[in-house]
């Protein structure tokens, strides 16, 4: 009723899509990251992005934008 009111419109509201990762900007760098240290664990991207001014707030953040990627990401040993 509030957005009747506000627009004056019955039509259904829009629906939001997807937001952009995160980490949206560094997908060369993990790719590239990727490539060239097979076993790199979560941590240690984490380390490298900071080096690079960027600061992930999680792990998690990491790892879902490595699978946005498609990039397989295997704990080594």
């Amino acid at each position: 009723m509030r957005r009747v009111r506000r627009t004056g419109s019955t039509a259904p509201a829009r629906i939001a899509g997807q937001r952009k990762p995160l980490l949206a900007g560094q997908e060369e760098f993990l790719r590239e990251l990727m490539a060239k240290r097979k076993g790199i664990i979560l941590a240690e991207i984490r380390a490298a992005l900071i080096e690079r001014g960027v600061v992930p707030m999680s792990l998690m953040t990491i790892w879902s934008m490595l699978k946005w990627l498609d990039q397989s990401h295997q704990k080594s040993g």
